[in-house]
């Protein structure tokens, strides 16, 4: 398989897995850090899952959400994104901030798809667009599920 798929936030917990998933059945991965000298940390995790052979289809590049630098031109030539990234902050972040830099951060990955003209992008989204009321009790969460975007209540 020749295909590329781009993962954004490569050194995130989730992005790990998903790359190795790509990586695992055949395809490329290419990958954004916020600093390259990130990319031997992350292969090193990602040895437990997939093997040194198949670490070799994999490369990254350097872009951060807060920036519309570097998107375009990592994501030129991919045939996919797979949008992961987000921020979790350092606990000094209001909600605000933090739902303001994962908004702009979103928006600066698919300009840089739009920019480097890629035609299919695929959002994940947190736990919070499935997080029951606290007064809900015991719910079943799955596709069906989605938050009250005006519940006042904080996340369980």
């Amino acid at each position: 398989m020749n295909k590329t798929i781009a993962v954004t936030g490569g050194t995130g917990y989730i992005a790990g897995f998903v790359i190795a998933e790509f990586l695992n059945h055949g395809y490329m991965v290419r990958t954004s850090v916020r600093s390259l000298s990130k990319i031997e940390y992350l292969k090193k995790e990602l040895s437990t899952f997939v093997n040194e052979e198949v670490l070799s289809r994999l490369s990254a590049f350097e872009a951060d959400l807060t920036s519309t630098e570097g998107w375009a031109d990592g994501f030129s030539g991919v045939d996919g994104i797979i949008q992961v990234a987000s921020p979790l902050g350092h606990g000094t972040e209001s909600a605000e901030e933090l739902r303001h830099v994962a908004e702009g951060g979103t928006l600066n990955v698919l300009q840089g798809a739009l920019d480097a003209r890629i035609k299919r992008v695929v959002m994940t989204s947190s736990q919070a667009a499935s997080t029951p009321k606290i007064s809900a009790g015991k719910v079943v969460l799955d596709e069906r599920f989605w938050s009250d975007v005006n519940n006042p209540e904080p996340s369980n």
